[in-house]
């Protein structure tokens, strides 16, 4: 089926400044950066975003005041962004933060779901869990079967800065956890209950002129007690990213970015470098392998060209 991002419907009940009831398919609380391209100042989307959910099927009741405040309570579905439902119990996201005129801090948490709703689009290829063609993967974790027992919980704090109408700013920090994932039912012999994850993320974009702006970011992502041997991993990227309008509606962006990455087992291979060799297993399906040429960074270009409608 199409994905649906947003598509909901609400009613504003009396009450102080206005409680907001909605039901549908509604954006996350969570993060600094947002599904839409042209709500961020960088091109591509950073490393803590890959943690954080995009949006939820559910409900929420939510609010602000005079004062500042704002808030949201809701019981959606699931943990990850898909349109069905994996398991039988909510998903709980509240949201509370306090708007200055140029500051703003907002905390949010998420509790519930999967490990399936984060991990399974990692698992076929990715060091997450069993590629069926090739070894087992870092986390060494089979999907689908854990369901109702096992739940994700994310604690995310955003700190938003904007001390002119040239200058934007903000911090993100994320800390993810799982709980129940027991190793009764999942063949992978792999319970992960030791595993968290947290990050932290900056960034910034000044205007130079009215049409034209740079904008960067710096990411650190630690991984703590992943896979069987209690192993550690970190990633960190750095972007750049030079925009300019064209017209009002039409965006040039040019962006470099340097990823690195380092894991305890795994020292040097975390991105591809070349290729080498190859390998039949199981008989009939040949998998080329990787394992000879791969570093620990690698450096991406790109240019973009946006019409925003």
């Amino acid at each position: 089926l199409p994905n649906v991002v947003e598509a909901y419907a609400g009613y504003m009940f009396d009450i102080g400044s206005g409680v907001n009831f909605v039901l549908g398919r509604y954006m996350t609380p969570v993060g600094a950066e947002s599904f839409f391209m042209n709500e961020n100042s960088n091109v591509t989307r950073g490393l803590l975003w890959t943690l954080q959910p995009v949006n939820h099927t559910g409900g929420y009741i939510g609010g602000d005041c005079e004062c500042g405040i704002t808030w949201q309570l809701g019981a959606p579905n699931g943990y990850g962004n898909q349109q069905i439902d994996t398991d039988t119990e909510p998903t709980f996201v509240g949201s509370v933060g306090y708007k200055l005129e140029t500051l703003g801090f907002r905390v949010n948490g998420v509790y519930g779901g999967n490990i399936d709703d984060l991990f399974g689009a990692f698992t076929t290829f990715g060091g997450v869990g069993n590629n069926p063609f090739t070894a087992p993967g870092a986390l060494n974790f089979s999907t689908g079967f854990e369901r109702n027992n096992d739940k994700i919980g994310l604690l995310d704090a955003v700190l938003t800065w904007t001390p002119s109408d040239r200058l934007t700013t903000w911090m993100n920090f994320d800390y993810w956890w799982p709980t129940g994932t027991g190793s009764a039912t999942n063949p992978s012999g792999n319970t992960l209950g030791g595993l968290n994850i947290w990050g932290i993320a900056g960034a910034g974009r000044f205007a130079i002129t009215e049409a034209t702006g740079f904008a960067l970011r710096y990411e650190y992502l630690s991984f703590n007690n992943y896979g069987t041997g209690g192993d550690d991993a970190n990633l960190m990227e750095l972007t750049a990213t030079l925009d300019h309008h064209l017209t009002d509606n039409l965006v040039l962006s040019a962006e470099g970015r340097w990823d690195r990455g380092r894991a305890d087992g795994f020292p040097n291979t975390l991105y591809l470098g070349g290729a080498s060799g190859g390998a039949v297993n199981p008989p009939g399906i040949t998998v080329t392998d990787f394992t000879d040429d791969k570093n620990n960074h690698q450096v991406l270009g790109l240019v973009q060209l946006r019409y925003d409608f």
